[in-house]
């Protein structure tokens, strides 16, 4: 009697985790995030940079270009309120042999401030990529923001959120856990993350802008973005 053997496919699950974090209170037009922490060299890993920033002038406020250690790069995904006075956006490089990150972002005019939150992951397909975003205009009281994103077994996703206040702001994320909140002047930005078991299409996703009482949410907008193995 013959007997046959079915070998299950070997697949590491992907992780990730953030590395770094860093805030610049500056009023200026090109921003430059020096040796960012991504971890240990790895053959599978991949950098990504959360990157959130706050207008300082009135008009239409964007990225105008980006480097990654020196190199031209562009966002794996961006969010600009619809009144063009905050933004997120999401970067990201193969980078197996690096331990730390140089990234310089310049905007289309003088930004009042900017925050970069860094994340590592082990073992993501880059090429993979799947991408979400939401933004709102200025809001009187609690926000919420559904950047719903596919996912896959086995995969990661990285997010990034960000608004202005003049009083209490509490970002937070559903779906995915929470990072530290980073408190840059007036702006909020939350990054977070999920290794995932089993993927969902879509997996739920909601971010919630909360002032804990009717004040003001200024220009909220989120990104996500997720990977497969």
């Amino acid at each position: 009697m013959q007997h046959f053997f079915i070998r299950k496919r070997d697949v590491s699950a992907a992780t990730i985790s953030v590395t770094a974090r860093s805030n610049n209170t500056a009023n200026q037009t090109t921003y430059t995030f020096s040796d960012q922490a991504t971890g240990a060299a790895n053959s599978g890993k991949v950098s990504l940079l959360g990157v959130s920033a706050r207008a300082g002038f009135v008009g239409v406020f964007d990225i105008s270009s980006a480097t990654i250690n020196g190199s031209a790069a562009s966002p794996l995904i961006k969010s600009v309120d619809p009144n063009s006075d905050n933004l997120c956006a999401i970067y990201g490089i193969e980078d197996p042999s690096g331990t730390d990150i140089d990234f310089s972002v310049t905007f289309t005019g003088d930004a009042a401030r900017a925050t970069l939150i860094t994340a590592a992951t082990i073992g993501a397909n880059f090429a993979s990529l799947l991408t979400a975003s939401d933004a709102d205009g200025d809001t009187v009281g609690d926000a919420t923001q559904t950047p719903n994103i596919n996912t896959f077994d086995d995969g990661v996703v990285f997010g990034i959120a960000q608004a202005a206040t003049s009083a209490t702001l509490n970002i937070s994320f559903t779906g995915l856990t929470d990072d530290t909140q980073q408190s840059n002047e007036a702006l909020r930005t939350m990054a977070a993350t999920a290794e995932v078991a089993t993927g969902e299409t879509p997996r739920t996703i909601s971010v919630l802008f909360d002032t804990g009482v009717a004040d003001l949410v200024l220009a909220p907008t989120s990104c996500v973005v997720s990977f497969s193995t």
